[in-house]
């Protein structure tokens, strides 16, 4: 979210009132997606983050893309990270 409000600017989503519980709800569930087989919990984290970013957050299409790519991106790192760690 700090990148994105560094970037693009306009109203600050941390200052909503429903902000920590929404980003902690999209996070446990993306978490609880961990335990699926590999190509279908990657589906289903995409699923979640775009309808987190879109629905939960209320944003515009432009920023709501900007911020699913985002997050897609990183979710992509951590999943390498992972497979990098369980290959030593």
């Amino acid at each position: 979210m700090a990148l994105l409000q560094t970037f693009l600017g306009g109203p600050d989503l941390r200052q909503q009132p429903r902000f920590l519980l929404m980003s902690a709800e999209a996070a446990g569930l993306v978490a609880l997606f961990g335990f699926m087989p590999i190509g279908l919990r990657w589906l289903m984290t995409l699923a979640a983050w775009f309808m987190a970013a879109r629905f939960f957050f209320e944003m515009p299409w432009p920023k709501t893309m900007l911020l699913f790519l985002v997050l897609v991106v990183l979710t992509y790192i951590s999943d390498l990270a992972i497979l990098g760690a369980l290959c030593l």
